[in-house]
């Protein structure tokens, strides 16, 4: 038996089979040189299997029909965007249902049809949080004007609006919430982390995305240029600092 020791019986080496490549063992503790792949295209373990010749795997898209999707572009797998999957019809919308990438009316439990930037939310084959926008929030502290390095803001409202942004009711003193005083309709939203950091899920893309980070009175509001689909866009520290 190859790489079992045993009796006295003669080790018989194993020889280099159809398609083996590379250095492999004969079974009896020594080595065996099998060359290198001779067919264009291969290479030694490309197909998955060590010391054999194969081609790397091609990405196959997947359709439409596969994804689940009946309106709009959506990822197709393998980085890039699939056709238009259609169209709706009547009073649905792409989206209108909670699904992106589904033509629907309304979403359900009471929400709003799915507009604005709504429809620009996409599935993503194997990524369940979708297009995801990153960052941390810092605190406007300029180090080059001697005020130290800004520090990380934790429990800030980070929210993608699906509408207008409006100004604050009451710009004097109050005893509010934090999350008082939002508005624009948020699409999606997080809350910075203890060290800053947050992740937003699902965010549309393919348009000019906006974001806006909010602590109490303290807000601001930057654009996103066109994040790319079923891919994460993290923002600069110059981004996400409160004003």
């Amino acid at each position: 038996m190859p790489n079992v020791c045993g009796g006295n019986s003669a080790c018989v080496p194993k020889t280099c089979a159809a398609g083996q490549c590379g250095t492999i063992g004969d079974g009896c503790g020594h080595t065996l040189n099998c060359g290198s792949c001779t067919v264009a295209g291969q290479t030694c373990g490309g197909g998955g299997t060590p010391s054999v010749c194969g081609a790397p795997a091609v990405c196959v898209p997947k359709s439409c029909a596969q994804l689940g999707a009946n309106c709009g572009p959506v990822g197709d797998g393998c980085g890039g965007l699939t056709a238009n999957c259609g169209t709706c019809s009547g009073l649905d919308i792409c989206g209108g249902a909670g699904l992106p990438s589904v033509c629907g009316s309304v979403i359900p439990d009471g929400g709003t049809a799915c507009t604005n930037l709504c429809p620009h939310q996409v599935m993503c084959p194997n990524m369940p949080s979708g297009t995801t926008i990153t960052g941390t929030v810092y605190a406007p502290t300029q180090a080059d004007a001697g005020y130290g390095n800004p520090d990380p803001i934790p429990g800030a409202l980070v929210y993608v609006p699906n509408g207008t942004v409006t100004p604050f009711a009451n710009n004097g003193v109050t005893c509010d919430q934090c999350t008082d005083g939002v508005s624009g309709s948020p699409l999606i939203s997080a809350t910075s982390a203890t060290d800053g950091t947050f992740t937003l899920n699902n965010a549309p893309c393919g348009v000019d995305v906006p974001v806006v980070i909010q602590l109490g009175k303290w807000r601001r509001q930057i654009t996103v240029p066109s994040p790319a689909c079923c891919t994460n866009t993290a923002l600069t520290q110059e981004q996400t600092r409160l004003p």
